[in-house]
């Protein structure tokens, strides 16, 4: 048996009794399986999730053509279309993949097929979706009511009347949609001035999950930033003054969503008593225009009174913006109580869909590769970028203290010294809002096995020695410090090369630990201290009692050229055993 339309004439606006179809017709005998249809008054298009196909009819029920589905499109169960022909677009849902479909100017399309140009995931609680439709509001003697405003009540308060044009102007500025505003992927704003207060005493918690919409619960332990950084049953009242109460979108925004609470009665009254501004300045502002309101809300369960309606604003002239002011009373607001509810504030992009606050990104190099002597002195360069210019690059970390040098513009340079094994050096970058990006390189200290030096021959004979230092020079342009270093022999007994000199304990001469670092040192002992090899500096191979080294130049790296000391660690190779022959 073939499936059949019927059609229903002058019924838009029935809510009770029965009706009689005005006109039926018998679909195409390909057409088996329909799950939904749409119509603009001259075509109708049915969609059937077997064929996977858009069937076309007129309205007599002539096949017009029919055109091929998406491939993953394959149990479509509901279609739409632009019911203002502003765009040649439709919308289909799938059952299976619980994904809208958007096909782009198929209006006209009667055969092939198409790809779908734009996808998106429904919410978690839309497990079943069986049907879709455009729920704007598009008849603008639409007789409904809405937390008891009606479409009047809009008119009157976008354009000032309750007339025919301006409902019209409403209509066809689509500025009501009769469903949900999604709120899954929304990123609330950012409280950056204070409210006026959380009601008399504290926050208003709605516990009533049933609709009522005036059983709410006073939080006297709530923080204003922990009241209106979430979109949820919390709401606090703002100031009545622009720029007292702002939010930061943290980003340019072209729309933002208000989320208005509602405590108590009369309404439409007190769903509607605030007025939004905005600015990209927070010294600049303008009253916010309208762009669309969702009159259900955002809270899935459809009883739900109490989270009144979803705005959307935006400038009057569409200028991006990145503050928002909302403020009791004021032009925008059918009441002045001297308080409001307000829960939350987000930004929106001009296709409703919520402004995603982006991450920084971060990119290192290094100067000698992947394997490097130990002992070695690397320098690390980099770039860290903003997500967006609104969230600049605040601090540059490796293994979690602060590099050598940044710019504004994120780049940055520091240096490490390279130890035996493996070197892992973790680099981070963090935004104004507490966003981090982080990227690791990783480093192999390698020592040449002839030039190795076996420490289990080796011990030390600090107190033996001594330093004495020679001319010390400090290279401003590298941030190098450059110290002439001899070496005595304050013992009684002479001591054979080969010599070691350490550097360690390097420290602040004022407090905590330097930035100051040893640079191109021979290697480093096994307990991690960087040593310079004085071998070549002992003349005849010998230094005996009172007599002194060579004065080779040892170097540090000071990026914070603050006075620093340090200590020196002697090594000199155990006497052997007599070769017996």
């Amino acid at each position: 048996m073939l499936g059949r339309v019927l059609m229903f004439t002058g019924t838009a606006s029935r809510r009770s009794g029965e009706a009689a179809p005005t006109s039926t017709f018998a679909l195409d005998v390909a057409n088996t399986s329909p799950s939904d249809l749409v119509t603009d008054g001259t075509t109708i298009w049915v969609v059937d999730d077997e064929a996977d196909s858009v069937f076309v009819y007129e309205m007599d029920g002539s096949l017009i053509g029919k055109w091929q589905l998406d491939s993953a499109n394959g149990a479509s169960s509901g279609i739409t279309l632009d019911p203002t022909g502003v765009v040649d677009d439709m919308w289909t849902v799938d059952r299976n993949t619980k994904t809208v479909y958007r096909y782009a100017n198929v209006r006209n399309r009667v055969d092939g097929s198409q790809a779908a140009s734009e996808t998106f995931l429904l919410t978690g609680v839309n497990t079943s979706p069986d049907g879709i439709a455009d729920p704007l509001v598009t008849d603008p003697d639409d007789a409904r009511t809405w937390l008891g405003a009606s479409l009047g009540t809009f008119a009157t308060l976008f354009y000032g009347d309750d007339s025919a044009e301006s409902r019209q102007m409403v209509v066809d500025r689509q500025l009501l949609d009769d469903g949900l505003f999604d709120i899954s992927t929304a990123r609330p704003a950012r409280l950056i001035s204070g409210p006026d207060s959380f009601g008399p005493v504290g926050a208003q918690r709605h516990i009533d999950s049933t609709g009522l919409g005036n059983t709410v619960n006073i939080q006297v332990d709530l923080t204003p930033d922990e009241t209106f950084n979430f979109i949820d049953n919390i709401a606090g009242s703002t100031k009545d003054f622009v720029g007292g109460t702002v939010f930061d979108l943290e980003v340019l925004a072209p729309r933002a969503a208000i989320f208005n609470n509602i405590d108590h009665g009369p309404l439409p009254q007190e769903a509607i008593e605030s007025t939004a501004y905005l600015s990209r300045d927070r010294v600049n502002w303008v009253e916010a225009e309208p762009q669309r309101v969702w009159l259900e809300g955002w809270h899935e369960n459809l009883g739900i009174i109490w989270d009144g309606f979803a705005y959307v604003v935006g400038t009057p002239d569409n200028t991006p913006f990145r503050y928002v002011s909302v403020i009791h009373g004021g032009p925008g607001a059918l009441l002045s109580d001297g308080d409001n509810e307000l829960n939350a504030v987000a930004a929106v992009g001009e296709d409703f869909q919520p402004v995603p606050l982006l991450t920084p990104t971060i990119n290192v190099s290094n100067s000698a590769g992947d394997e490097v002597a130990a002992g070695t002195a690397v320098l690390f360069s980099g770039v860290a970028t903003a997500g967006q210019p609104t969230t600049p690059i605040v601090a540059v970390t490796v293994n979690g203290i602060g590099v050598d040098e940044v710019d504004v513009a994120g780049h940055f340079f520091s240096s490490a010294t390279i130890q035996p094994g493996n070197n892992r050096f973790e680099f981070t970058a963090t935004d104004a809002v507490g966003q981090d990006v982080s990227t690791t390189l990783t480093i192999a200290g390698t020592q040449n096995p002839k030039d190795a030096i076996d420490f289990s021959q080796f011990t030390d004979i600090t107190g033996s020695f001594g330093g004495v230092y020679g001319r010390t020079s400090f290279v401003d342009g590298t941030n190098t410090l450059l110290v002439e270093l001899a070496t005595r022999n304050n013992g009684t007994f002479a001591t054979n090369a080969p010599l070691l000199v350490g550097v360690t304990n390097i420290r602040s001469r004022y407090a905590g630990e330097a930035m100051t670092e040893v640079m191109d040192a021979d290697g480093v002992t096994p307990d991690g201290v960087p040593y310079f090899d004085f071998t070549n500096h002992v003349i005849n191979g010998q230094l005996r009692p009172g007599e002194t080294s060579g004065s080779p130049v040892i170097t540090f790296r000071n990026p914070s050229r603050e006075q620093f000391d340090f200590d020196l660690v002697f090594y000199g190779k155990l006497n052997a055993a007599p070769l017996i022959t």
